[in-house]
């Protein structure tokens, strides 16, 4: 049967102290680490003061602020095809999951007035009684890609839109 080890020797500062001085880690061929528990708290907390120590640990802790270096690579990313694919995929199988479909729900229940509303437009166009969107332009002079509510959601305004454009209609929240 193996010794148990009961003192250990700390590798930063030489000195000979008992096993519950040391952090226990399981890749270790002991089980311990080699440095102390006040070595290694100041190792951690001079790593930490460099650089490369400010970026592992906010990316670990991920409450830091991002830096604009990493934000200008993910926008750039969002807008690459390969981002935009990425997040039709994430949207497609979010959509499916039981918390997407509550969440769906949720939305549909809190904002009833504007599927309503969507719906009486989409009916009109079925009906014949307004022309498709993408027949008409918009007042910029581009191809209607919609309809806008322009007087709000009320069933009074319902049939009450505007032809627009994708980025005019993008424009008007702003």
């Amino acid at each position: 049967m193996a010794e148990r080890i009961i003192n250990k020797t700390c590798r930063a500062c030489k000195q000979t102290k008992p096993i519950s001085e040391f952090y226990k880690n399981h890749r270790s061929r002991g089980g311990y680490f080699g440095k102390c528990k006040t070595c290694h708290i100041q190792y951690v907390m001079t790593y930490r003061q460099t650089e490369r120590g400010r970026a592992v640990y906010r990316k670990a802790n991920r409450k830091c602020k991002q830096t604009e270096k990493g934000k200008s690579r993910k926008k750039r990313y969002r807008k690459s095809d390969k981002g935009r694919r990425a997040a039709c995929k994430y949207a497609s199988t979010y959509r499916k999951t039981e918390k997407g479909k509550l969440r769906r729900k949720n939305q549909r229940i809190r904002n009833l007035h504007k599927f309503q509303a969507r719906e009486a437009v989409r009916h009109a166009v079925r009906g014949g009684k307004l022309p498709r969107a993408d027949a008409l332009k918009c007042s910029c002079g581009n191809q209607a890609k919609h309809y806008h509510h322009h007087n709000g959601y009320d069933k009074a305004h319902w049939l009450d839109v505007v032809p627009i454009c994708v980025p005019c209609h993008g424009s008007t929240f702003i």
